[in-house]
């Protein structure tokens, strides 16, 4: 186990490929698997925006009664992370009706200058008829500068499969949305979509199953982050 592991991640698994996370204070959101759709999916409150807005969907045939809660992420305890101070969601609970949307608001209560290193939050939805299935959007508020830096990539092969670990140490976010196997000569053998967001300054470990064939002798990992793509060898 990694001593900074903070990962926010949607996982869509194909196939026999699926993502595990190792760390517990890493956490998986699958609006699919909910009566719950959001949009976006994630919310950005830089210094000229105070406010912004979320599209709540309930998809199912009954009413559903809402709890909205913005906290500190990440969090030194996940189950009962820290009320985030300055930020405000409203509603901050409703009622809605089968098969209705709603829009909601996320904004700071007051301006303020953009910070040197990037502010993330979590915003989290949760009914009172499937409390265990709260969704959970991430909010970032981004800095003055950004300084994307390259990550710092390791890929392990387990009996599993691989275990995957991306450092952060720029002042923004990292996004992940894809990584894929393959051999050393390009030719592809797995793919894994993905909706994972790494804080800056931190670092994120998870799991990748490949239940299907073993994983190669000299294989490498292709991973898309922040619409870049870099190439790792697997050890």
């Amino acid at each position: 186990m990694f001593r900074q592991c903070h990962a926010f991640i949607t996982a869509v698994a194909t196939g026999l490929i699926a993502v595990a996370l190792t760390a517990g204070t890493a956490f998986a959101q699958q609006t699919r698997d909910t009566a719950l759709t959001v949009h976006p999916l994630r919310i950005d409150l830089p210094a000229s925006a105070s406010t912004r807005q979320l599209t709540i969907k309930n998809t199912s045939d009954e009413a559903l009664s809402l709890k909205l809660r913005l906290t500190e992420w990440p969090s030194d305890n996940e189950l009962f992370p820290r009320i985030a101070r300055g930020l405000l969601v409203s509603p901050m609970m409703l009622t809605l009706p089968a098969n209705t949307s709603r829009d909601v608001r996320v904004g700071r209560l007051r301006d303020a200058k953009a910070p040197e290193i990037e502010q993330s939050y979590q915003l989290l939805i949760s009914s009172d008829t499937t409390p265990d299935q709260t969704v959970k959007v991430p909010v970032f508020i981004p800095p003055m500068n950004r300084q994307s830096l390259a990550p710092q990539i390791t890929a392990q092969k387990q009996s599993h499969g691989l275990t995957v670990t991306l450092s952060n140490s720029g002042n923004t976010h990292l996004h992940l949305s894809e990584i894929q196997l393959q051999q050393r000569d390009a030719t592809p053998l797995q793919k894994q979509n993905l909706d994972l967001y790494i804080p800056a300054g931190h670092t994120s470990s998870y799991e990748w199953h490949i239940n299907n064939s073993p994983v190669p002798a000299a294989a490498m990992v292709k991973l898309t982050i922040n619409q870049r793509e870099y190439l790792h060898a697997v050890r």
